[in-house]
């Protein structure tokens, strides 16, 4: 994982309010976006 691509994708979910609208934005899935914010909450360990 690229924890300054998971930054950025974080900071979009915040700035957004929704997961949907940032994996529209980046051409992924939902899930992906979720799963990349979920996989930044782990290593930061919250």
């Amino acid at each position: 994982m690229d924890r300054l691509e998971a930054m950025q994708t974080f900071v979009r979910v915040v700035e957004s309010g929704s997961f949907s609208a940032v994996a529209r934005e980046s051409r992924t899935t939902q899930s992906g976006v979720s799963k990349q914010v979920a996989a930044l909450e782990k290593v930061l360990g919250c």
